[in-house]
Parts: structure tokens; sequence; C-alpha cells
């Protein structure tokens, strides 16, 4: 199984299987986003880490990540990261998720400034999905060059990007 290595998770703890301790950013009928801080950073800061969990059990079962840089190393690996855990895969949690994300950084200026940047390998349908679900549209599909971080570590040859943008396009 392929896995992009998480240049911003790795050493973030995942342990906690509840959600207590966590306050709601953002929710729909079935699952929230939730962070230990209280939000304010949603606004300003270019990296933002929430977990995912279910309304009803309060279980968490992934998390959903945005940060913003201008290294062009990380294109290719995109700028949105997300995991769900492998019980509740294919039920369309990660699609939830990034819609919900799309709404809790609809004012955030890194965000509005790069859009949602998502990348995955060919052969990842499930991510494409999710990305083309919340609207988002093909802007690369190719190599990753030899001397890419995503490449050295993870022997990624080619990836697909999708790109999502916060900002209504007016014609």
């Amino acid at each position: 199984m392929f896995k992009f290595y998480d240049y911003f998770n790795s050493g973030l703890d995942f342990n906690p299987k509840s959600a207590d301790g966590f306050n709601e950013i953002v929710a729909n009928d079935k699952i929230s986003l939730a962070s230990r801080s209280f939000g304010d950073d949603l606004l300003t800061s270019s990296f933002i880490s929430l977990k995912i969990s279910l309304n009803e059990s309060l279980e968490i079962i992934g998390s959903i990540s945005f940060h913003s840089s201008s290294n062009d190393d990380l294109f290719f690996g995109g700028n949105v990261s997300y995991y769900i855990e492998e019980k509740f895969r294919n039920q369309g949690y990660a699609t939830m998720a990034l819609k919900l994300l799309k709404e809790a950084l609809k004012n955030n200026k890194y965000a509005l400034e790069n859009g949602l940047v998502i990348a995955t390998v060919p052969d990842n349908i499930y991510s494409q999905k999710v990305a083309l679900n919340n609207n988002g549209h093909l802007i690369y599909e190719g190599s990753v060059p030899k001397d890419n971080l995503l490449y050295s570590l993870d022997h990624v040859e080619n990836v697909k990007v999708y790109k999502i943008d916060l900002q209504d396009k007016k014609k």
C-alpha cells in the first residue's frame, strides 16, 4: 500500500480515540472537525491540523490538515493531507471532511491566496474522487522531479495534482 510521507503531521499524536478535550470547529450532521485550540488560528495560521470525529460517538476516525508554503518542493505533495482510519474508509468521510475544511478556511488568507491542493498517485482513485467531489480540477498530471522530496523520500514517480479554489471566480 502506498503512503505519502506526511511532512507536517509526522510528529503529531494520533493515539486519542475520543474527541474529548477537542473543540469543535465546524460540523455537518455526521462528522465534526475539531482542534485542541479554539479556532482563532483559522484566519491567520499557515498550518492547521484538525481531528475528524463522528458526532454520535465522538470517536476520532481521522485527521485533516492544511499548510501553506512557498516551497515549490511541496507542490507535488499538495497542501492538504488527510487520513481516515481503515475501517471508516470508502464511506464518504474524507469528502465530507474536505468540504468542512473548505468552510473552516473560507477566511484564511493563505487558503484564499493559494487554494487547496490535493496530490495523489495516479492509481489512487479514492483521493481523486475526494478532490473532484469538492470541485477540484486537475492542474498537473505527470512526473515528479527526481530531486523533489516526494520522489527521494517516498519514491513517488508520478502524481495527479488537483486544485480547489476557495474564492468564487467571476467572469
